[in-house]
């Protein structure tokens, strides 16, 4: 639907609650998932999205633990890793 400077300024998320919220089977995929430990990014992961995708070649970020525990808290953690020397 945007990117998180897009989110973060408009209100998209009133849009699906003019509906009636979210649909049950909602489907949040967030490219560069590091991003959203920011502060001024975390008010638009809402709970009531019922899975999660957060992609990402560096999920932690570098001198924010808070903001990386937020964001592998709610994306849940690390699934898949694969490493620039595996690649090579």
């Amino acid at each position: 639907m945007g990117n998180y400077g897009e989110l973060s300024k408009t209100p998209v998320m009133e849009l699906f609650e003019d509906v009636g919220g979210l649909p049950e089977q909602s489907l949040l995929i967030g490219d560069e998932v590091h991003a959203t430990g920011a502060l001024t990014f975390r008010r638009l992961l809402r709970e009531d999205f019922k899975y999660r995708l957060g992609l990402s070649a560096t999920p932690i970020r570098k001198y924010d633990e808070e903001g990386t525990e937020y964001v592998l808290d709610y994306f849940g953690g690390i699934v898949y890793e694969f490493l620039l020397e595996q690649a090579i």
